[in-house]
């Protein structure tokens, strides 16, 4: 549902690359971990030419050269390290790590426990401003640790000559005998021993006994990960946003604690063990303040809106810039065929960086941009219905019971923003009306404005969604706590 399915091209050769790439290198390691686990995701910038090149050849032909052959594979080609210790019995480690992010979660359910706050990110800084914490809490400001920290001169050597030995030995491969790829693996390779040598030494000392996350690839999910299951400690991954392919596989954690069952089935036919992964609902929801500051009629005059005009918000994505350009030309024409004959205002909630994409298309009060100060939720228990291509927004506008339009213009092949069908995963799981054209949205939005009963089934079809995507059975924090709770007894 998310992607990936079924086995495509782009899946095909990034992971089997992948797979020569630790194939080749993952005798050489560092503390006990093959280096090759940690250093995927930049492997996958080194390759993005050659995959693109390469898009358009027989799939037939690529599962023969790539070896990769469904997409459980990833799961079952890399393994993290056997334990090397057990430190789950250790009766003096009773720390809790996570991410500053967590904050509330924390202070929520564990206001006098020794905690590990991690900082790595603008997230987890922001989550701190203004905080007050408890004596049993601690930051940790890990990107500077890990920029401060040195690797020996013996040892940088030792890495360097074994790094070398692989090369020598793979001089005609297409990636590892090319000029970029032998100036950038060392580099790649030492920062990875950077972030295993800081990591490892603060679960040491600071007696960590759980670790959660919301990152399974990036800094610092990926180490604390494959770190727990050398020491045989959980590492408790919590699902934040809708992710795909490259931001999960392949994944190490002990457990996976996903907002719903959609995403429970897409990780387990990525190969993800079953009895790894829980239904909790979404733990950011939970922690956002979904009350409204504002009335209907203060918020309409605040933003100009006509009173008996029906608000329809669009959800705008962090594509890249070209992708960005080509769908806002796409779809601004059907939006403006809207405001010159439908009473309805078009809200359009941007993102910092795609803001300025916009401003040409502002019309009065018919399409109209949010102000950056003005919260989501509150334009989402403003507005009546929500239009979006695949943003996690759609999911949160169920939330407040609205109906979801699902845009689907053309969307160009992109390594990193378009590569594996994830962005019709809301018009997959026939989430609200899908519109492919100008034509197609101008009988929509006629519709919508038209008959009662259709704006009925829309967000009929909305709450379908949410059902299937989050469980709402208990509080998030409330089934995650029970999980840590588990190894603290």
């Amino acid at each position: 549902m998310y992607g990936g399915e079924p086995l495509d091209n782009h899946f095909i050769i990034t992971y089997g690359l992948m797979k020569q790439f630790h194939d080749a290198f993952k005798h050489i390691k560092y503390r006990g971990i093959p280096l090759t686990l940690m250093m995927f995701t930049s492997f996958q910038s080194i390759i993005s030419p050659v995959v693109e090149k390469r898009m358009t050849k027989p799939t037939k032909s690529l599962i023969s050269q790539y070896k990769i052959h469904s997409t459980k594979d990833p799961m079952k080609y890399f393994t993290p390290p056997r334990v090397a210790k057990n430190l789950l019995n250790d009766t003096e480690r009773n720390a809790i790590m996570m991410p500053a992010a967590f904050l509330t979660f924390a202070l929520k359910k564990y206001p006098n426990h020794p905690v590990i706050l991690t900082i790595s990110n603008k997230m987890d800084e922001d989550s701190l401003k203004n905080r007050h914490l408890p004596k049993n809490y601690k930051t940790i400001q890990l990107q500077n640790i890990t920029n401060n920290t040195k690797i020996s001169a013996q040892s940088r050597k030792k890495y360097k000559s074994a790094v070398k030995k692989v090369l020598n030995k793979h001089r005609k491969h297409e990636i590892f005998g090319s000029t970029s790829f032998r100036k950038r693996i060392f580099g790649i390779m030492l920062v990875s021993m950077k972030i295993i040598k800081v990591l490892e030494e603060l679960i040491l000392k600071h007696n960590i006994k759980v670790i959660l996350g919301l990152d399974l690839v990036g800094f610092p999910g990926k180490a604390l990960s494959i770190l727990c299951q050398k020491y045989n400690l959980p590492f408790i991954w919590v699902q934040y946003w809708l992710l795909t392919d490259a931001s999960i596989l392949p994944a190490f954690a002990t457990h996976y604690c996903v907002w719903g069952d959609n995403y429970k089935r897409w990780m387990e036919n990525k190969g993800i063990d079953s009895g790894r992964i829980r239904t909790v609902g979404s733990l950011r929801f939970e922690n956002e303040n979904r009350k409204p500051r504002l009335t209907r009629d203060n918020f309409n005059n605040r933003l100009n809106i006509p009173k008996e005009n029906i608000i329809i918000t669009f959800a705008t994505q962090n594509f890249s810039q070209p992708i960005s350009e080509k769908v806002i030309a796409d779809i601004m024409p059907w939006f403006e065929s809207v405001a010159e004959n439908l009473p309805i205002t078009i809200l359009i909630k941007t993102r910092p960086k795609d803001r300025a994409y916009y401003l040409s298309y502002v019309q009065s009060n018919k399409i109209i941009l949010s102000p950056p100060s003005l919260d989501l939720y509150e334009i989402l228990h403003h507005s009546d219905f929500l239009m979006t291509i695949s943003s996690t927004t759609a999911i949160e506008a169920t939330l407040f019971n609205k109906g979801i339009i699902v845009l689907q213009p053309k969307i160009d092949y992109h390594y990193r923003k378009n590569y594996n069908g994830y962005h019709r995963h809301l018009a997959n799981a026939r989430a609200g009306a899908i519109v492919r054209n100008k034509k197609v949205f101008y009988r929509t939005m006629k519709k919508i404005v038209k008959y009662n009963r259709y704006r009925a089934k829309l967000i009929e079809h909305g709450q379908t969604l949410l059902n299937q995507s989050l469980d709402l059975s208990a509080p998030p924090s409330d089934q995650i706590s029970q999980l840590v709770n588990t190894y603290l007894k």
